[in-house]
């Protein structure tokens, strides 16, 4: 099983073990961070909450100070990937604009943004019960890339929502169809692929998996801070994330020893009381 991490809107990014349900920080960047995604080598690509036209680039264990602006849209991010082209890191996003259009880019190695891909809304129609008729959304989702060159995307934050496959989703431009694959009554964002599980959230403290083949849909770790959520996913690589760190000696103390009172309390509600009380 994969491990992960998330964004949650600040200066971390978090990893997690989805194995033994750990979470430890993986890097601290320069500024808020909202969709992001991590290259092999453990190169941090990130789009910066506050100035969403912004693309900024760090590495794992590198530090806030060897953060730099990597690029700067004309218009909003909206979601990152990056891909392996030719030996080289190429950077994909989904431009944010009005009227619902999807339409993705790719950065050239001179930084130029050029057309990826261009969703056909009614590709991507669903049923509305308010209207009685199949509606295209506002497409305000996310995309990963998958293996043997798929492209998913999903509808968003809206309801109902779906994931799409398509395939023919070579470096340079997408040839292959469309199809759906998965459709739910919540929203569907923040997408993350390895070779067998598509990740996504649906709440905005819980992490779900579909598998491809099977598409059988499961939650796979809930946060557990307080006042936060989820922002954005992205597969952490066996190599950059190393091994978590180990709970601190004190930390452990800690536990035992309310585990401790824990079990005395619990002794003692099991003990037989005297008549009348």
């Amino acid at each position: 099983m994969a491990k992960l991490a998330y964004s949650y809107g600040y200066r971390s990014i978090q990893a997690i073990d989805l194995v033994t349900k750990r979470e430890w920080s993986l890097e601290t960047v320069a500024f808020n961070a909202e969709q992001f995604d991590i290259t092999d080598d453990g190169t941090i690509y990130y789009v910066m909450k506050n100035g969403f036209k912004k693309i900024r680039q760090t590495a794992v264990g590198s530090g806030s100070g060897a953060d730099t602006l990597f690029y700067e849209h004309p218009t909003y991010v909206r979601d990152i990937a990056v891909r392996l082209v030719s030996g080289n890191i190429r950077v994909f996003f989904r431009q944010l604009a009005r009227m619902a259009l999807m339409q993705f880019f790719y950065l050239s190695e001179q930084k130029v943004p050029i057309q990826y891909y261009v969703v056909n809304p009614e590709d991507i129609a669903l049923y509305n019960s308010c209207t009685g008729k199949e509606d295209w959304p506002f497409y305000s989702g996310d995309f990963a890339f998958g293996p043997n060159n798929t492209l998913y995307i999903s509808n968003g934050n809206c309801s109902p929502c779906a994931i799409y496959r398509i395939s023919g989703a070579g470096p340079d431009d997408v040839v292959g169809g469309i199809e759906r694959i998965y459709q739910s009554a919540d929203a569907i964002e923040s997408l993350a692929c390895d070779d067998n599980y598509i990740y996504f959230r649906q709440s905005t403290k819980t992490i779900s998996q579909l598998g491809m083949v099977s598409l059988w849909k499961s939650d796979v770790y809930t946060i557990n801070m307080g006042g936060v959520h989820i922002a954005d996913i992205a597969i952490a690589p066996e190599q950059v994330l190393g091994t978590p760190p180990e709970p601190s000696f004190l930390f452990i103390r800690l536990a035992k020893w309310v585990w401790l009172r824990v079990l005395q309390a619990t002794k003692k509600s099991d003990q037989p009381k005297p008549n009348g009380c």
